[in-house]
């Protein structure tokens, strides 16, 4: 049996095969969805890098050292590439008029501001290696993500909702040296606000600097001004000095979330993939040709376009090449993106897939077991029949070789009336016989009549009268109401006989039969000795017999209980105190 079920194998691959289709099918338009996405982004960059590089050219004209054009072009940079995914990362790089690299794009600490104090007012930013281990790097980072996840908690409350009752919020605060241009330290804390209408708080002191911070405020769609109150404030982290610088000096300020770590709005993850790209990273530090459009694996790659390339953008000023040039590197995946899009879909659409194949399974398992049981079914009905009638032809062909003796004619008279009886019990055999293959075909139609039980019963009661009289049987029928159904008189007939033909085989001489109907039951019990629970168990079974006493039980009741079962009724068998009882019941 296990070597007809390889089907199994060919069912699971035509499964998958329609799976994998279908989800391609499916992913097709959503990968070109990313891909004009991609190509519209990778456009927008060339003409944010454009504008960039103006920016290079009026700071340049304005006469800033090196070291400012430098910090200016890392802040350029870190507003290039803010915004990402994991599927389409940009990096460049910025070269001078000698071809040389001025910087690259990296994480960074950046600052933009403008207070009437200080040195400078322009933005400015710093690379990260230069002054964190890379520990300290990634321990920042994972606090600039928790801010961004507080803050899209924050913008999602307020869309349209009642505005949070608590908020927290992470401060991330830079000492700058006005003189010397670089941090002196980074502090990052975490602020828990309460929304408090019209009360007055005690103000809380803030670490850091020690002044009080009592509150802020913030409104909402419709125009209403809402009032936080700072509950709890706490220093997360920290690098440098502890205490805050003196003199006129130092400058704090907060740093622009968005320009220290390229992609880290979208997660931590996102963030490492591209600090760990190394395509994106290591530019030359000089080039050959500073008018160059498309250089080495960007020859030929269309702007958008999947997979890697690097693509030379210089500036046109009063129709002269630009001093600066910046070297733009991407790297874009449209169809992981579209996979990554997809994979809950892939994931329902597996389950229901695979629900789908172990029901189908299941039902063509179903099915086999049902054929290889009939078949198996049919086997044994051939080889029972075929024992069945061995019994009789042996008896007739017993009594017939004595007729071809020369005997009395008491005898003659009994041999044959035997091997009539023999007739008949092999003409029985084959009416049920025939019932059975009637009842495994396809094609038969019941045809249904208004009956009465009770009548059916009387019918073949009085069929086998002269048995019953014979041997000195009672019967006895009691049907208070009549039960009328609607069946085949021709299957019903043949069941009920069966039934009654029992009750008189296995009977007592001189014994009793019991018949009771009423609407929905009708039983008939005889005085017969009790059946073992063997017996009981086995009784519907074909061809079981038992004791020999009980020869044909089995096909009898076999044959009349799948015939009411065709009309919907049941058929139970079951010891009583005064012998055996069937009932069937509706």
């Amino acid at each position: 049996m296990r070597k007809n079920r390889r089907w199994r194998v060919p069912v699971a691959a035509g499964f998958l095969a329609v799976y994998v289709v279908c989800m391609v099918l499916c992913t097709y338009p959503v990968g070109l969805r990313y891909r004009d996405s991609f190509q519209n982004a990778f456009q927008e960059k060339q003409a944010e890098a454009r504008r960039i590089l103006r920016q290079l050219e009026e700071s340049a004209e304005d006469g800033a050292d090196d070291a400012f054009v430098r910090s200016r072009c890392q802040y350029l940079l870190g507003t290039l590439l803010s915004y990402g995914s994991g599927y389409q990362q940009f990096s460049g790089a910025v070269y001078d008029a000698e071809g040389r690299k001025v910087t690259e794009a990296e994480s960074r600490l950046g600052i933009s501001f403008g207070y009437p104090y200080g040195a400078y007012h322009e933005p400015v930013a710093w690379p990260v290696r230069d002054y964190l281990t890379e520990e300290e790097t990634e321990e920042l980072a994972k606090y600039v993500e928790l801010a961004y996840k507080e803050l899209h908690k924050s913008v999602k409350a307020w869309n349209g909702q009642e505005p949070p009752d608590e908020t927290v919020q992470y401060r991330f605060t830079i000492y700058v040296s006005s003189r010397y241009r670089e941090p002196y330290g980074i502090f990052v804390q975490k602020l828990r606000f309460e929304r408090r209408e019209g009360a007055e708080q005690e103000p809380v002191k803030d670490s850091l600097t020690g002044a009080a911070v009592s509150s802020l405020t913030t409104g909402d769609g419709s125009g209403k001004m809402h009032h936080y109150y700072m509950t709890d404030e706490k220093i997360m982290w920290q690098w440098g000095n502890t205490e805050a610088p003196e003199g006129s000096g130092w400058i704090r300020t907060e740093p622009d979330m968005g320009n220290m770590f390229p992609y880290l709005a979208g997660g931590y993850g996102v963030w490492k993939r591209w600090e760990e790209n190394a395509y994106l990273h290591g530019f030359p530090e000089e080039t050959e040709d500073a008018d160059l459009k498309v250089c080495e694996n960007g020859q030929g790659l269309l702007p958008g376009a999947e997979g890697r390339g690097r693509t030379r953008i210089s500036l046109p000023l009063n129709e002269a090449p630009s001093g600066y040039s910046l070297l733009l590197a991407y790297d874009s995946h449209p169809w992981m993106a579209a996979v990554d899009d997809m994979k809950y879909i892939y994931l329902i659409c597996l389950g229901l897939m695979g629900v789908c194949m172990c029901a189908t399974i299941r039902k063509a398992e179903k099915l086999y077991r049902q054929q290889i049981l009939l078949e198996e079914n049919r086997r044994d009905f051939t080889n029972a029949m075929a024992h069945e009638l061995k019994t009789p032809l042996g008896v007739i062909r017993g009594f017939a070789e004595n007729l071809l003796e020369k005997i009395h004619e008491e005898k003659r008279e009994y041999y044959l009336r035997q091997i009539i009886g023999q007739t008949d019990e092999m003409d029985r055999l084959a009416e049920e016989m025939i019932t059975i293959s009637r009842m495994d075909s396809d094609q038969m139609v019941l045809q249904k009549e208004l009956l009465s039980f009770g009548e059916l019963v009387r019918e073949e009661l009085e069929r086998i009268r002269v048995v019953t009289e014979e041997h000195s049987i009672r019967v006895e029928i009691a049907a208070e109401e009549e039960w009328m159904f609607e069946g085949d008189r021709s299957f019903l007939s043949r069941a009920v006989r069966n039934l009654v033909s029992n009750a008189v085989d296995h009977n007592v001489p001189g014994g009793n039969i019991w018949v009771h109907v009423e609407p929905g039951v009708c039983s008939i019990e005889n005085s017969g000795e009790p059946l073992t629970e063997e017996q009981l168990a086995h009784a519907f079974e074909l061809f079981y017999k038992g004791e020999e006493s009980r020869r044909h039980m089995g096909l009898g009741l076999y044959l009349a209980r799948r015939i009411l079962k065709l009309h919907g009724l049941t058929l139970e068998i079951g010891n009583t105190k005064r012998g055996v009882k069937v009932v069937i019941r509706s």
